[in-house]
């Protein structure tokens, strides 16, 4: 006998709802692009009026906009929520017992800047709204009753422009911070520059003042340094050492290290400079088997 249907519906249905609850996520089925897109934030709005009928409308209005609502029937009341975390907008009525609208935002001014004020009032109190607006105590006033449409689109506004300075605020605070950094690591590295300098400096003077000459001549075959001593014993034969072709700028006796091959790391021997008896020594700076550089030592033979 084949079971009735119907009456077995009811039994089987109420188990779907618990595949969730038995391991699949919620929203599953739903495509990998809306799954993985990002969540935007919710801006914190709070709603300030002693009419709880205003109240219960605003919330009713902005219901379907993605906002965190608080609401608070008094400037008091407003302020001490507002100490656990200031939203990012406040809409106050001017008109509350105890104190306005218009003392309210100014207070929030001052201490929470960067939330966005905006008074509903009645036609009435236009100047001191208005004076209010020129001082900047609120970014914008709206009249009741209001406009549904107007009042959600200068919310949204009125959010967007505090996105666009919180960002501008960002990334000054940003460019500041990376100003500080480039200007402490230009400040680092001109004292290492000039700490450099003085050792390259120093070294130099060192070199000049060595006893004995020093000669180096790079792959190419040109003079690329000489010291003092060096340039004294070879001045007669070449003025300006350095620049120079060896070839052309050194006597023969010197130039033969450069056909000597890399197969002599070293040599020396004794020439005439001058009239001057001069020992030498060169040495060739190789890396493998590749020369690098030849250099030589020149002194005085006074024995």
């Amino acid at each position: 006998m084949l079971p009735d249907v119907d009456a077995a519906a009811p039994t089987l249905l109420p188990v779907l709802p618990t595949i969730h609850a038995a391991g699949l996520p919620h929203g599953a089925a739903e495509s990998g692009a809306d799954a993985g897109a990002a969540v935007a934030p919710r801006h914190r709005v709070m709603l300030v009026d002693d009419e709880a009928g205003v109240l219960a409308a605003l919330k009713r209005l902005l219901r379907r906009e993605p906002y965190d609502i608080t609401t608070a029937s008094s400037a008091a009341e407003a302020l001490q929520l507002i100490e656990s975390g200031p939203p990012d907008l406040i809409i106050s009525d001017q008109r509350m017992p105890g104190s306005t609208g218009l003392d309210l935002l100014r207070t929030v001014r001052t201490r929470w800047p960067g939330t966005i004020r905006i008074i509903l009032s009645g036609y009435a109190e236009v100047g001191s709204i208005i004076a209010a607006v020129n001082e900047g105590a609120i970014y914008k006033f709206l009249t009741k009753p209001w406009n549904d449409e107007e009042l959600k689109i200068n919310i949204r506004r009125a959010l967007e422009q505090s996105e666009l300075e919180r960002e501008n605020r960002r990334m000054t605070q940003a460019i500041a911070a990376q100003n500080a950094q480039l200007t402490e690591l230009n400040e680092l590295l001109g004292r290492r520059a000039a700490d450099a300098t003085i050792g390259l400096l120093a070294t130099q003077e060192f070199f000049d003042r060595m006893p004995v000459g020093l000669l180096v001549v790079d792959d190419g075959e040109l003079v690329v340094a000489a010291n003092g001593e060096a340039r004294r014993l070879l001045a007669h034969h070449c003025r300006g050492l350095i620049g120079l072709e060896a070839r052309a700028a050194l006597p023969l006796d010197l130039v033969g290290m450069l056909d000597a091959g890399a197969g002599e790391p070293a040599a020396s021997g004794r020439c005439q400079l001058a009239g001057r008896a001069v020992q030498w020594r060169a040495q060739r700076m190789q890396r493998g088997d590749e020369t690098r550089a030849i250099a030589w030592l020149l002194w005085e033979d006074l024995a």
